[in-house]
């Protein structure tokens, strides 16, 4: 018995960067157009926002609503995405780590040499040979015979 393919689904949106994101980072749209995409074919139908379209304008209006609408949820509730939340993470302990180095007292030597933190001398240090590292570090801390 043959299968019959289910009706094709057509999706309306105004959102186009988030249909345009890159593979590694899809938006929760992007991977369940994807996955419908597995046994149906998947329309995706671009609408300019603010364009006078009757059902784009209701979406907006509803969408509007929501943002507006009181939370039920266990407190506290951030109605913010996972990625603003990792990014707000980073930032926080970039800036928590060089406040640390500017303000600190220690590492007096490494300092006379290595200004402020800066993640392209971390990737360069990690990305050296054990030996290389290890002289480099004595260089850096003042662990070395060189006066």
């Amino acid at each position: 018995m043959e299968l019959v393919s289910p009706l094709p689904a057509h999706f309306y949106v105004d959102a186009l960067s988030t249909l345009l994101q890159s593979p590694w980072k899809q938006s929760g749209l992007v991977r369940a157009l994807n996955t419908l995409a597995i046994d149906r074919q998947v329309v995706v139908h671009w609408i300019p926002a603010h364009s006078g379209n009757t059902g784009n304008e209701l979406a907006d209006q509803v969408a509007k609503k929501a943002t507006e609408a009181k939370i039920t949820a266990p407190e506290p509730f951030l109605p913010v995405s996972a990625d603003v939340i990792q990014d707000a993470i980073k930032t926080w302990g970039r800036e928590t780590h060089l406040r640390r180095w500017m303000e600190g007292a220690d590492c007096a030597d490494t300092k006379k040499i290595i200004k402020t933190t800066n993640k392209s001398i971390a990737e360069y240090c990690r990305g050296l040979s054990r030996e290389s590292l290890r002289i480099l570090t004595m260089i850096i801390t003042g662990h070395c015979l060189l006066a």
